[in-house]
């Protein structure tokens, strides 16, 4: 086919490959739980409007990779997502 494009399998392979899986593991809030788990990354719409308001949430997602050491990170006093909970926690 004159002008056709040709779409390389790498390509079109990582547009198929799921994302990881990630988790919330900032304190439980109204319709977000501690520990929450998102397959694929995907978050709800109403995750999504919660992020909006509050930006601190989204930083407490993490991939369930990192889940263990994310854990200890956030009870660290100075550690960057033990400040993102704590601002969750003042409101």
């Amino acid at each position: 086919m004159k002008g056709a494009r040709k779409v390389s399998k790498r390509n079109s392979k990582k547009s198929t490959e799921p994302k990881p899986s990630t988790v919330y593991i900032g304190p439980s809030l109204p319709g977000l739980a501690q520990y929450t788990v998102f397959r694929n990354g995907q978050w709800p719409a109403h995750v999504k409007a919660m992020i909006e308001s509050k930006d601190a949430i989204a930083q407490l997602i993490v991939p369930v990779s990192r889940l263990q050491a994310a854990r200890g990170d956030v009870q660290t006093p100075g550690h960057i997502l033990n400040f993102y909970a704590k601002q969750l926690l003042k409101g």
